[in-house]
């Protein structure tokens, strides 16, 4: 599980390339994929998706409106 954390985060910010969202939910979801990977680098793999799910979350939230 621990190799998917970049993959998300790739897909993350894929989704911030290709995607029209505000100002305010790109800095959000910018700084919960940071988050994430800080946490994947310091080992905890569970804060790390955790962070990288709920920025997939709000990222795609954004977009269906």
């Amino acid at each position: 599980m621990a190799s998917h954390c970049p993959m998300d985060a790739k897909a993350i910010e894929a989704g911030l390339a290709n995607m029209e969202v505000s100002d305010d939910t790109r800095s959000q979801v910018m700084a919960l994929k940071d988050e994430g990977m800080a946490a994947h680098n310091a080992g905890n793999h569970s804060e790390a998706e955790r962070k990288l799910a709920e920025a997939m979350r709000m990222l795609l939230n954004a977009t269906a409106m």
